[in-house]
């Protein structure tokens, strides 16, 4: 088949004309960024495609971009470049006259009409040969140029077109190319990677048009994240940068971020140069009026919005109550597809951008940029439109939030996902419902109600618990119902807080208006609860009170009621210190929980369990059930009961001799702890892991994590625990000989924990601990006073720890009687050996029999058994570091670790004496009252 020949157009000539067209501009500044882009754009013209369109958001780079690339692809292509402007026409202009002046062809007589001189233009073209033309800012000429390309595409066959739009031609055989803006990062990453922000493409290009302005401008520190925030909110267009950038001149980064909430008067031009609202200007004039009702409403919308949300704010009106079933059908779809026309329009258009949610089965959402955003606001604030939008808003959100907060508290993941999506629009409907003058208390207590489910699957309660604040006065005008689920949620999150008199104050207005409500479930609910907060506010009669009430009603409510009432019986048994009793409600709700699909239950009242189990000495099962706790936590949350079932495991880990395991758990912890924001666990968990560095004998750690957890429980107010770590302080310094600085924090300690009421066993605890740094160190054994007096002080403390306390009280004992084993040490220093061990842990010699060490593990077990004690004497040896000694690198669980230095230390027994290898929570070590040495 013979292919087609390509025809002239009439009037070509090949002869190439003397002037050259409008060079493309050459720029005033430097270009930064868009390597991924250019590479694209140099692909796709590669792949010999003929019209490419930049298609993007005002102020998003098209023109700096199609400029860019259109330099330096006609330079080393070899080929002559066109440049023609486009803004400054007007919608009926000829398009092909605009190209023809570019092209530096003189006027013609011929040119009698529009057809004409599209002809021209495209023989114009044609006797070019090869030749880019980049056509700028065309979205206002689409229908003319769309006429003008399809004819210049066939006459012109080498010419190649690149046009930069905020909307697609829509001609055959175009390349579509969305420019985004630039990467800006996040905050997070500003403070913790100062170096790699100002690597970001968006803050580079503030950083360098700030110089421009401010010659000695280099952020640094805190300036870093001020940058971060600024182009963060400024999405990272690059026009709207430039223009705060110029800002620099006279003021500062910190200052320009918090005026960004006017960034339209803020990054006004000056000069000849437009500014960011005369831009989108330009594009708000393009809309049809279906498009800019969309907009104006789309912009109450923070976080984005779905075509539900689009469908429930554009609507007129709403249904009739009794209309018939296929006329409201009908309806439905009518708008719905009014919904789509005007969302795809805008989408088109760049002002509103597409994308799907990660890790959420929720369907396309969209966004607005937040200059676009801003001026939309503008124009709906101005309308009469506003009240009428904003109650559309709330009321669209709200419905879409509550559907999920069910499934959310249940623990269903993908609910929780989708609520988050709407965090920011209900943030918005609260700053909405509280600024106008027709204050809606409902709408403000029922996505405070949503807020509380989210945070109570997140943790991360105390941001939550100040906006509770400062909108009570707005709740207290609520609905009763409404503002019951308000209290509630703020009892909630309170009590996870460790807010205890404010949970209770929360919850007793709940109970008051559940009451009047005649809601038995979330009666009993509030009841079991109160009763909880209750207790941890040391009101026992309070407590008591309310679970009478609630077991009473019991049988009337449903599962999540009485689910509530068995987990307060349980924490109230267990504060009692009946821990069987709490077992056994707690077994009972995880039976109920599993039954009722409440996985979030089920996590929770599993760690109940565990840490039952831990205080009764059962550190198989607390360890087995904390762990499954875990394992259900990670998938529905809250973060908050993983990050303190994580450091309730490292306690139990410690138990079993796990060392290095705990202090893994206890950190991570504490790092999730800080990342939600909640204090006092991030102060108990700090304080834990000084203790275990004391126990440890790391006396600088120790004394780093304890005062981290006194600072940040001076923040919490919670003065036992305060007091508790205080102690862990005075016993670091009575480890390192500074009786005067232990004293000290003894006081302190006792000081705190009068002020707070009082707490017997750390007040005994510390009375053992003050009593052992009073001993005197140069006492001699034959001093039978201070022998018994040491001995009798020991089997307290002992007797104290037997007892299973709290983990700081447990620590400070075992800190105490530490303590006396080191003095009991230097008492009978003098005394003659009573053990001789060979110096590679072959032989043993107890008071002159020798014992021969056949196997290599228990040798090597027992020689660094020895060296501990010579190097510090009373300190354990731990699990880890036996197995290290005696298997070396050889890899294994933690479980088989654990039974074969058992196994190990049990035949070193049999073989000497049983007493000589003494069992120590960390670890084992040799008997303290035996003096060892190495021959």
């Amino acid at each position: 088949m013979r292919a087609s020949r390509w025809v002239p157009p009439e009037g070509y000539s090949p002869e190439v004309p003397a002037v050259e067209p409008r060079a493309i501009p050459l720029p005033t500044t430097s270009f930064i960024g868009r390597r991924v882009e250019l590479s694209a754009i140099d692909a796709t013209v590669g792949r010999s495609a003929r019209l490419v369109t930049l298609r993007g958001a005002p102020g998003v780079g098209k023109t700096r971009l199609a400029i860019e690339w259109g330099r330096a692809h006609a330079q080393r292509a070899g080929i002559a470049s066109c440049f023609v402007e486009l803004a400054s026409l007007r919608g009926d202009s000829d398009v092909a006259s605009a190209l023809l002046d570019a092209l530096g062809e003189p006027p013609s007589e011929g040119d009698t009409d529009a057809d004409a001189r599209r002809t021209r233009a495209g023989a114009a073209l044609a006797r070019r040969g090869k030749i880019l033309v980049i056509l700028d800012n065309a979205e206002h000429l689409l229908a003319p140029l769309r006429v003008a390309i399809e004819a210049w595409l066939a006459s012109a066959p080498r010419c190649t077109f690149v046009v930069t739009s905020r909307e697609s031609l829509g001609v055959s055989g175009e390349v579509l190319f969305d420019v985004a803006p630039l990467a800006v990062g996040d905050v997070h990453t500003a403070t913790t990677s100062p170096a790699a922000v100002m690597q970001l493409d968006a803050v580079r290009l503030f950083v360098e048009r700030a110089r421009a302005a401010h010659p000695r401008f280099a952020p640094n520190g805190d300036e870093v994240v001020a940058v971060a925030e600024v182009v963060r909110r400024l999405e990272g267009l690059p026009l709207a940068i430039e223009l705060a950038a110029v800002r620099m001149a006279v003021t500062t980064t910190r200052e320009l971020a918090e005026l960004l909430d006017r960034s339209l008067d803020l990054l006004s031009a000056r000069g000849k140069a437009r500014g960011l609202r005369a831009v989108i200007d330009q594009s708000w004039a393009l809309l049809d009026e279906p498009e800019r009702r969309l907009l104006a409403r789309a912009s109450l919308f923070r976080g984005g919005f779905s075509l539900d949300h689009a469908e429930a704010i554009v609507a007129e009106e709403r249904d009739p109550p009794t209309e018939d079933a296929s006329v409201a059908r009908e309806r439905r779809v009518s708008r719905r597809l009014a919904a789509i026309d005007a969302v795809q329009g805008l989408v088109e258009k760049s002002l509103i951008h597409a994308f799907e949610p990660t890790g959420v089965a929720a369907g396309r959402r969209f966004r607005l940029l937040e200059p676009v955003r801003e001026h939309a606001r503008e124009r709906l604030d101005a309308s009469t439109d506003a009240r009428d939008a904003i109650h559309a808003h709330a009321d669209a959100v709200l419905t879409h939030a509550e559907a999920n907060i069910a499934r959310a508290t249940r623990g269903a993941s993908s609910a929780v996902r989708a609520l988050a999506l709407e965090e920011e629009n209900l943030h918005a409907v609260i700053t909405d419902a509280t600024r106008h003058n027709d204050r809606r208390p409902d709408h403000v207590a029922r996505a405070l109600v949503c807020l509380g489910s989210l945070c109570a699957a997140r943790g991360d309660g105390a941001r939550y618990l100040d906006l509770v604040h400062a909108c009570a006065d707005t709740v207290s005008d609520a609905s009763a119902r409404y503002r019951a689920d308000a209290y509630a949620w703020q009892g909630r999150t309170a009590i996870a807080a460790g807010r205890n008199y404010e949970a209770v104050e929360a919850y007793e207005r709940a109970e008051r208006l559940y009451r009047a409500d005649g809601d038995v479930t979330s009666l009993v609910f509030v009841l079991a609860r109160l009763a909880i907060a209750a207790d941890y506010a040391n009101r026992a009669d309070v407590a008591a009170a309310r679970l009478r009430e609630a077991e009473g009603l019991a049988s009337r409510a449903q599962a999540s009621g009485r689910i509530a009432l068995l987990e307060a019986k349980g924490l109230s048994s267990m504060l009692a210190s009946d821990l069987s009793s709490s077992r056994a409600h707690f077994e009972r709700a995880l039976a109920l929980a599993l039954a009722d699909d409440d996985r979030v239950a089920q996590g929770r009242l599993l760690g109940y369990l565990g840490w039952s189990a831990f205080k009764l000495g059962q550190l198989a099962s607390a360890r087995a059930n904390l762990e499954q706790a875990l394992v259900v936590l990670a998938d529905v949350g809250p973060q908050r009961l993983h990050a303190a079932y994580t450091g309730e495991l490292g306690l139990v880990l410690l138990e079993l001799g796990f060392h290095e395991e705990a202090r893994a758990r206890l950190l991570a912890s504490i790092d999730e702890h800080r990342r939600i924001g909640d204090l006092w666990h991030e102060a108990q968990h700090s304080g834990y892991l000084g203790s275990v560095e004391l126990e440890a004998g790391n006396l600088e750690e120790a004394r780093r994590w304890l005062r981290a957890a006194c600072a940040l429980h001076e923040r919490t107010g919670d003065g036992i625990a305060a007091a508790t770590f205080y102690l862990g302080l005075g016993a670091c310094a009575d480890a390192s000989a500074e009786p005067d600085e232990a004293r000290s924090l003894f006081d302190l300690a006792e000081r705190l924990a009068n002020e707070a009421g009082g707490a017997a066993l750390v007040l005994e605890s510390l009375e053992i601990l003050r009593q052992r740094s009073s001993l005197d160190a140069n006492e001699r054994p034959s001093n039978g006073d201070a022998r018994a007096k040491l001995r009798a002080l020991r089997d307290e403390a002992t007797r104290r720890l037997e007892a299973r306390p709290e983990p700081g009280v447990r620590h400070a004992l075992r800190v105490a009687i530490a303590g006396f084993d080191r003095l009991e040490r230097s008492w009978d220093a003098g005394a003659a050996a009573g053990v001789r061990v060979a110096e590679d842990g072959a032989w043993i010699e107890i008071d002159g029999a020798r014992v021969e060490i056949a196997r290599g593990a228990e040798r090597r077990i027992l020689r660094e058994l020895a060296e501990r004690r010579a190097r510090a004497p009373g300190e354990g040896v731990s699990i880890d570091a036996l197995f290290a000694a005696g298997w070396g690198s050889e890899r294994a669980s933690a479980d088989s670790r654990a039974n074969r230095v058992r196994v190990t230390v049990s035949a070193l027994r049999k073989a000497t004496r049983k007493s000589l290898i003494e069992t120590r929570p960390n670890g084992y070590r040799l008997d303290i009252a035996t003096l060892v040495v190495i021959a």
